[in-house]
C-alpha cells in the first residue's frame, strides 16, 4: 500500500496580545517533530506521528531523551487517495489574569480556496493550564470573529498536556484570504497557555 505524501509548510508566527494581563509568565521552550509513518498498529493506513517535548539542552533539536508526548494523526480508510497538507505554527502564548485572553497570529493570509478539492480541515492544539482551564479556538483576525466549533479545552498541566483536535471545520472557515489566528482564554487559573498549533487539510 502506498503511503500518501505529506506537504509540511512551516508558518512563521508572531504575536498580537489583546490582554489585560499584568504579569507575563515565561514559558518553557518546547519543540515538535512531525514524521510520516507507514501502516502500523496505531494507524492501520499510516499517517503522521507528532512528537513533542522540552529542549532541555537548548540545541534546538528534539532529542530522543526529550520526547514527552506522542500523537498519531491517522489516514482515512482509503489511504492511497487521502492527500494531506499540514500547516504548522510554532507558537507560545499565554494570559496571566483570571479572565484574560490573548489573540495570536498563526496562519496569516490563509485562503482555503488555494487548496483544490478540500474534503476537510482539522484544527489541532496543545493547550495547558496553570490551575484552571485553558480554552483555545481559531479566530478570524480579519473580521474579528471566532470560527464556530473550533473550541479546544484543556485542564492538564504542561507536564501532562496532550494535542487535541476538532471535527471538520471546512464549512466554518470563510472563503477568501483572511488572517487566521487563535484566541487563548484563561478560565479560573493563574494562566492558560498554548503551543504547537496545526491545520491539517485533507483533499478528496
Amino acid at each position: 500500500m502506498t503511503t500518501p505524501k505529506i506537504s509540511l509548510l512551516i508558518v512563521s508566527s508572531f504575536f498580537l496580545f489583546l490582554s489585560c494581563a499584568k504579569e507575563q509568565i515565561p514559558g518553557p521552550k518546547s519543540l515538535i517533530d512531525l514524521q510520516e509513518t507507514p501502516p502500523n498498529s496505531n494507524c492501520l493506513n499510516g499517517g503522521i506521528l507528532i512528537k513533542s517535548g522540552i529542549d532541555k539542552n537548548n540545541n534546538n533539536i528534539l532529542d530522543s531523551s526529550e520526547i514527552e508526548n506522542k500523537k498519531y494523526i491517522c489516514n482515512g480508510n482509503n489511504a492511497a487517495s487521502d492527500k494531506q497538507t499540514v500547516l504548522s505554527a510554532f507558537t507560545y502564548g499565554h494570559t496571566s489574569t483570571t479572565s484574560g485572553e490573548a489573540i495570536l497570529y498563526a496562519f496569516p493570509d490563509f485562503d482555503k480556496n488555494a487548496y483544490k478539492d478540500v474534503d476537510s480541515i482539522i484544527f489541532l492544539a496543545n493547550a495547558y493550564s496553570y490551575g484552571g482551564k485553558a480554552q483555545v479556538e481559531l479566530y478570524n483576525i480579519t473580521n474579528k470573529s471566532v470560527i464556530d466549533n473550533s473550541l479546544i479545552e484543556a485542564t492538564e498541566s504542561f507536564a501532562n498536556s496532550v494535542i487535541k483536535r476538532t471535527e471538520n471545520l471546512s464549512d466554518k472557515i470563510p472563503s477568501g484570504k483572511i488572517n487566521l489566528g487563535i484566541r487563548v482564554r484563561n478560565q479560573g487559573g493563574s494562566a492558560a497557555a498554548v503551543s504547537m498549533v496545526y491545520l491539517i487539510i485533507y483533499k478528496r
